[in-house]
C-alpha cells in the first residue's frame, strides 16, 4: 500500500473491494495488545503481524495497515486487512476467534512474550462457549 492518510488507504482499499461487489464486509480488523510494561519496536510488531496474518491465511495479495498505539494500559498493533486479494478471491476467516487465539499464543512464545493465554485455558474457553 502507497497511501499515507486514511483517505488514500481507504481508497486503495476501494480499488481491490470493487473486484468483488458481492462481498458485504471485505475489511477483517485485528488487534493484538501486549501486557502492561512490555513494549516491541515498530519493526518486531510488523514482523509479529505479519506471521499473525501469514497464519490466518492472509497472502501478500491481501492488502493490510497497521496501526501501532503505545497507550498506558498496553502497547498494541490494529490490523486492518481487506479479506478480497487483489485477485478477486476472499479470505472466509472460518472459526477466527479461535485460531487467532490459538496463534497468539505460539507468537507469545515464538518470540519470547509474556504469555497470556496458555494453551488449556484455550480449551477449556472453547468448552465454555
Amino acid at each position: 500500500m502507497e497511501g499515507t492518510s486514511p483517505r488514500e488507504l481507504a481508497a486503495e482499499f476501494g480499488q481491490v473491494r470493487n473486484l468483488r461487489a458481492d462481498i458485504a464486509k471485505p475489511v477483517s480488523h485485528n488487534c493484538l495488545r501486549l501486557p502492561q510494561g512490555e513494549r516491541l519496536t515498530a519493526a518486531e510488531w510488523t514482523t509479529i503481524a505479519d506471521d499473525f496474518m501469514s497464519q490466518m491465511g492472509f497472502t501478500h495479495q491481501n492488502q493490510r495497515v497497521y496501526v501501532l498505539h503505545d497507550d498506558a494500559d498496553g502497547q498494541h498493533i490494529h490490523i486492518i486487512a481487506n479479506r478480497i486479494n487483489e485477485s478477486g478471491g476472499v479470505w472466509l476467516g472460518k472459526n477466527e476467534n479461535l485460531i487467532a487465539t490459538q496463534i497468539i499464543n505460539q507468537l507469545e512464545l515464538k518470540y519470547k512474550l509474556k504469555v497470556t493465554v496458555k494453551k488449556n485455558e484455550i480449551k477449556e474457553k472453547c468448552k465454555s462457549s
